[in-house]
């Protein structure tokens, strides 16, 4: 409960910052294929704008369906886009709909990495990213 408390707060701070910033291209927002199975989702190049910006403020919203028992996470970085990944939000349970903030770690690529999903009836996540920027 206290995970899920401290990411509606991270939530709620990033969206205020967004609703400031909304016009001026300083966010990004996409979403990642629906994983079905352990393993890490394409690398997403997170540069907001033509002026290089770089998120240092993530969100990552899981959206989960089919009552998986045991499903966990991480949001990873990582400067060039291939190794070294580097884990930026520890193991998170996503076995319901959740979401979770991480805040000043700037990294031009990002991933979501499912290092468990089982249990429930052909479980799946989708995982939203938003990243914000100064």
């Amino acid at each position: 409960m206290m995970k899920y408390v401290l990411a509606l707060v991270g939530v709620s701070v990033l969206a205020s910052g967004l609703s400031a910033q909304s016009g001026s291209g300083h966010w990004i927002r996409r979403a990642f294929n629906s994983l079905a199975a352990t393993g890490a989702t394409s690398s997403l190049f997170t540069q907001i704008s033509q002026e290089g910006r770089i998120p240092d403020k993530h969100v990552v919203i899981a959206d989960v369906t089919g009552g998986p028992a045991t499903c966990t996470f991480q949001l990873e970085g990582s400067a060039t886009g291939s190794a070294p990944w580097i884990d930026l939000s520890g193991d998170q349970d996503c076995s319901a709909d959740m979401a979770v903030g991480v805040i000043n770690r700037p990294f031009p690529y990002v991933r979501v990495n499912l290092s468990a999903l089982s249990g429930g009836s052909s479980p799946s996540v989708v995982f939203t990213y938003i990243g914000a920027a100064q």
